[in-house]
């Protein structure tokens, strides 16, 4: 690759960096892997950077690196992949009662400033795939669409497991929220 594609490369790698530290750090199960994995991003992301198409999402392309890497590390590491849950989808009410925390659980800032360890043991106590599209929601910004094509899943499963996170989240840091005022005592934001 030329002097000139190396600075364009990271021109368009440059706003996205913290997000994608960020997001890699919350993927990866053992801290010992992070910098293998950003590194690992970094380097396949700029080896194929011929083929991005200029005027795409250079964000949803770059994270797709970052969250297929993420997942190999952490399955290479448990010897075994971790399999998509076989609980139903939630019931419709569980999915009105998860409007209510939509406007705490989208606040990025949560999970990027203020990662308390028990906001960290929540996150972790999602399935990979639940913590990967939680944090290409919330920490990459991106849609649905691009979450499914980065983890090459329909866009259903991601909206499934999306809900399903977020009812985790909900229950296992309702009173987290309260206690640091995210939530009045009635459990609206």
């Amino acid at each position: 690759m030329d002097r000139a594609s190396h600075k364009a490369f990271l021109a368009a790698l440059d706003p996205h960096r913290n997000a994608l530290g960020a997001f890699c750090s919350r993927m990866v199960r053992d801290r010992a892997d992070l910098e293998d994995v950003l590194q690992s991003t970094l380097l396949e992301a700029f080896r194929k950077f011929e083929s991005f198409q200029p005027g795409t999402n250079f964000r949803a392309w770059v994270f797709q690196f970052a969250a297929l890497t993420a997942l190999s590390v952490n399955r290479r590491r448990a010897k075994e992949p971790d399999p998509l849950p076989e609980e139903p989808l939630p019931a419709p009410e569980e999915l009105a009662l998860e409007l209510e925390y939509d406007a705490l659980l989208a606040r990025p800032e949560l999970v990027r400033e203020r990662l308390s360890d028990e906001v960290c043991r929540a996150l972790d106590g999602l399935t990979e795939r639940e913590r990967a599209i939680f944090l290409l929601k919330t920490i990459g910004e991106m849609t649905c669409a691009e979450a499914a094509h980065i983890l090459s899943v329909p866009i259903g499963t991601v909206m499934g497991l999306l809900a399903r996170a977020r009812g985790k989240l909900r229950e296992s840091l309702t009173e987290f929220a309260r206690r640091e005022g995210y939530l009045s005592v009635e459990g609206r934001p």
